[in-house]
């Protein structure tokens, strides 16, 4: 079985293995060469995944993975730009630049579909690509937000014992360190809990916003009753919901704690 370097985490999170099949490679190879550039790793390794369009299709917001025979406009690739994905309404794409490392930052278009990509006015999407598969894939695959199973909370950074706990807890996803974002996430194939720090270039006593998704009440309740003992999240976690319906369910699992 093949552990992959970039996105085996979020497979982790899926709880799927996915083949490499070599034909997929190939046809990576087949778009280098017609663009006369080398993909980033990060990029490649993703595309290279049995059906990897259908996978982030079917567990993002039906958005719309760069199909694999077209990766690669040499025209963009030229100006030093790579598209990976388009949103679901066409509204905005997705693109990395070829300069920025083996696992460079997703920049978004802003809605503007120039032919002289100098003239676009770019948007910082995520971090990096593993970021931006992890997190496209992950904050729609539970549909916490609209089930009522999310909680959140403003509360202080992890310190090192708390950290060990998480990692005891739960696997750990991709982490995003830079000088104006600091992100943990942690997970198992139920849930996800993400830390960002409000303030990173101060962590000790920093302020960092805590979410928390599962896939059902009862899952939630467990990645509630771990993490009740952190900081002061029993008193600063509250339920966040897309209506006051579902956010009733998400209050019921905190009322069940609090008794």
């Amino acid at each position: 079985m093949t552990r992959l370097k970039y996105h085996q985490q979020i497979l982790n999170l899926l709880g799927v293995h996915l083949d490499m099949p070599p034909s997929r490679a190939a046809i990576i190879e087949q778009r280098e060469l017609a663009c006369g550039v080398r993909f980033p790793a990060s990029v490649r390794e993703w595309f290279a995944i049995e059906a990897a369009e259908n996978v982030f299709y079917q567990e993002t917001n039906q958005d719309h993975l760069q199909g694999l025979a077209d990766l690669g406009n040499p025209k963009e690739t030229a100006q030093g730009y790579l598209k990976v994905a388009t949103e679901n309404q066409a509204v905005v794409a997705w693109y990395v630049r070829l300069a920025e490392g083996d696992d460079p930052p997703v920049y978004d278009n802003n809605d503007e579909w120039n032919e002289d990509l100098s003239k676009t006015n770019w948007r910082i999407h995520s971090k990096t690509f593993t970021n931006f598969i992890f997190d496209t894939i992950s904050s729609n695959h539970f549909q916490g937000w609209y089930s009522g199973m999310y909680l959140s909370a403003e509360d202080q950074w992890p310190g090192g014992d708390e950290l060990g706990l998480l990692r005891d807890w739960f696997q750990q996803g991709p982490m995003t360190e830079a000088p104006d974002c600091k992100i943990f996430r942690f997970f198992n194939t139920n849930g996800i809990v993400t830390i960002r720090a409000v303030t990173p270039e101060h962590l000790a006593g920093a302020t960092a916003i805590w979410n928390v998704e599962a896939d059902s009440p009862e899952e939630l309740l467990e990645f509630a009753k771990k993490l009740w003992r952190l900081g002061t999240l029993s008193r600063t976690l509250k339920a966040k919901s897309c209506s006051r319906e579902s956010r009733a369910k998400g209050d019921e699992i905190l009322q069940r704690l609090r008794a």
